[in-house]
């Protein structure tokens, strides 16, 4: 299945790879697999510029989501409490 790579900023990967499997990051990496899109993201939320900042970027969704129901998966990099406060 291709993927939706409009308005990324980037080149994402142009098709799924043959297998996916849960890539969850650490203090030191995002991903394994940085240019592959998020599965269940994909026909969910996007990424576009902020409509409260312009050099901000902002989650947007691509359908509509009832109260409640998960959209999107936090993946960023992983730091204790201390370390952010």
């Amino acid at each position: 299945r291709p993927l939706i790579t409009e308005r990324l900023g980037f080149e994402a990967a142009a098709e799924l790879p043959e297998e996916v499997r849960r890539d969850v990051s650490t203090r030191d990496r995002l991903s394994l697999q940085p240019l592959v899109q998020d599965l269940y993201e994909l026909d969910r939320v996007e990424v576009r510029k902020s409509l409260i900042s312009p050099v901000m970027d902002g989650l947007f969704a691509r359908a509509r989501i009832s109260s409640g129901e998960l959209c999107s998966w936090y993946n960023g990099l992983r730091r204790t409490h201390e370390e952010v406060n």
